[in-house]
This record gives C-alpha cells, structure tokens and sequence, in this order.
C-alpha cells in the first residue's frame, strides 16, 4: 500500500490541472443544489453524522454545510490538499490527514451516512472489498453509503479511465453493485444525472443554462441508446453520465462471503 500511496505524492498538482479549484470559488450557493444536492438527501436529519471519505480539497463537505448540515468530518491522505479542506471548511467540520484504512477501524458505527466521490477507482481490485467492508463497519446499520466512480459505460470510457495515472480499476453499474454485495451492503440504488428543470424570472441565465443541460443529457442517453441497440447488449447500462452515482444501505450484519 505505501508504494500505492507514492503515487499520490504530486497529486495536488493534477488534482487542479483537471479543473478543480478552491471550494469557495467552484461550489456557488445558487448552483448547489443542482451540483451537489441529490432527492435522497431530503431524508437526511440536518444533524446526521457524514463523514466524506478522500475528502479532496473539500468541496463536497463545502455543499453539505451550505445546503444546512452540521456534523460534518473529512479525512483525506493527501497532504496539501488536506489543508485546504481545512482552510475552506474552518470549523464547519473536522478534517484529518489520515488514510482511510487507518481511520476507519478506529471510528465503528459512528457515521450514519459516509460520502466515497471519486476514490474507488484508485484503489487496487484486491483491496476494494477490504475498504468497502470498512466503510461498511464505520456506518450505523442501516447508514448510507453514497458512491461516485467514473462511469466505464460511457462511449469515453478508455479516456475516463486513463486520464488519472492514479486510476486503478474501473466499473459499471453492475461491477458497483456487485463489489457493495461483497462488502455487505443492501438496497443498491443508482442515482439519476438528470438535471431538474429550475425556472428562476430573477436569475434567467439559471433556467437557459438548465435547459441546455437538459437537452444534452437527453441526447447523450439517445446516442447510448442506440449504440447498445446496435451491439444488441444485455444487459443494457441504465446511466451513460460522465459518474455514476449510487447510494447503498449498511446491512446490519455481514458474514464474509
């Protein structure tokens, strides 16, 4: 694992030439909601226990306090980053330097839903069901797992895969369910990209920006569409976004398979 954790020594670097900027300057309190806010979340108490694992420079923790939730904790293992989760976040929630794998066995059952954006694909196959057990073991039972990986379903699949040097592994919707079967995880439910329709008479530029996203949305699952109806596929992927999004439910007890 240390030589794997090497490979992150400059990721900080890369991390901001793929777009990323600070939280505060790419997480907009009137474009929250659409970014970072999914329907499941309604049912999550403001006062629930979310830790967001790999946390990066904090933007998904950045939405959550600006969407009202106040029990907030990150841990990411990349240095500089870490840091300015830190500086973003302030006292809004609790940030740690520290790998997953060390953090985790330490804090059972003390998180009732735990965020995993863009990490399990940098995590090695024969480790994956290791880190999803301890997600798994750090939950309530019954707490949420929400879980985001690129999507190797997508016509751009090979491009999404290789464009981090720290990718790993890839999956489908499938894969996904099959590895949160593994780890003891229940009620697999993938979550829509759909973009909601938002009419704002105040804020047009936000309903024209909405529409477009709409109109493409609508031909990227056409264009996929077809595709798998040419290669007569089955079973035929449900999502062809750039992601997938999928929330899943701790079982409250789990027998090594």
């Amino acid at each position: 694992m240390t030589r794997h954790r090497d490979n992150f020594a400059t990721y900080a670097l890369h991390y901001e030439r793929m777009g990323n900027r600070r939280p505060s300057e790419q997480v907009l309190p009137d474009e929250v909601r659409g970014e970072y806010w999914k329907p499941w979340m309604d049912n999550i108490p403001k006062d629930a226990r979310i830790i967001d694992i790999g946390c990066g420079a904090g933007h998904q923790l950045f939405a959550l306090k600006l969407l009202g939730f106040s029990n907030l904790t990150g841990i990411e293992f990349t240095e500089i980053l870490s840091a300015t989760a830190v500086e973003e976040l302030g006292s809004a929630a609790t940030i740690t330097l520290i790998d997953a794998f060390d953090f985790l066995p330490e804090h059972r059952a003390e998180f009732d839903v735990a965020f995993v954006n863009d990490v399990l694909e940098h995590i090695p196959a024969d480790m994956t069901i290791d880190f999803l057990r301890l997600v798994k073991d750090a939950l309530t039972p019954g707490g949420v797992i929400s879980i985001r990986v690129p999507n190797m379903s997508t016509l751009l699949a090979q491009y999404i895969r290789y464009m981090d040097f720290t990718h790993v592994i890839g999956f489908t919707e499938f894969s996904l369910m099959q590895a949160l079967d593994l780890a003891g995880f229940q009620n697999h439910r993938l979550v829509s990209s759909r973009p909601e329709f938002v009419f704002s008479i105040f804020r047009p530029w936000r309903t024209i920006r909405r529409m477009l996203a709409i109109i493409v949305y609508q031909t990227n699952r056409a264009v996929h569409h077809a595709l798998y109806l040419l290669r007569m596929q089955y079973p035929k992927p449900t999502e062809f976004a750039y992601n997938i999004d999928m929330i899943s439910v701790a079982q409250p007890n789990h027998q090594n398979l």
